[in-house]
Formats: C-alpha cells, structure tokens, sequence
C-alpha cells in the first residue's frame, strides 16, 4: 500500500483506487457506479471485483486505465 497523504489519509489500495478516492469520483460515476446498487461502498467493491460479467469486467479495466493516469499526473510523473 502506497500512503495517500497528498489527497487524503488513507492508503491507496484496491478498495480505496475503486471506491473512496476523491481524485476518481468522475471515473467512478463513469465506470463503476452502473454496477452498483448495494447498500455499502464495501458491498459495491465486491460486487465488481468478483463480477464475470464482461461489461463490468471492461468497465473496471477502463477505470483503472484512466484513473493511473489521473494518478501519475497529478503526482507529476510522466504518462503511459
């Protein structure tokens, strides 16, 4: 786990990536919240994690994709 002190404090891990990071609440209403209609962010995170559905699977790939690349922007190393 990465410490995350730079947008808050946690630490950056699947669940935090996916599901609690401000810096990826746009990706996440894109990408993860039409898969999620659980009570819990806990409940969500499984729910896509675990999915064999390929729309959820590519629609975490994407977010992942482009939510690295907010990432390393925004700490200011260099793009994929």
């Amino acid at each position: 786990m990465v410490p995350n002190s730079h947008i808050d404090d946690s630490h950056e891990d699947e669940y935090h990536f996916i599901m609690k990071c401000p810096l990826y609440t746009e990706l996440r209403k894109t990408y993860i919240e039409p898969f999620t209609n659980h009570n819990t962010f806990l409940e969500s995170f499984v729910h896509v994690m675990s999915s064999k559905v390929r729309s959820v699977i590519t629609s975490v790939a994407a977010s992942t994709y482009h939510g690295f690349n907010l990432h390393v922007n925004f700490i200011g190393i260099g793009r994929m």
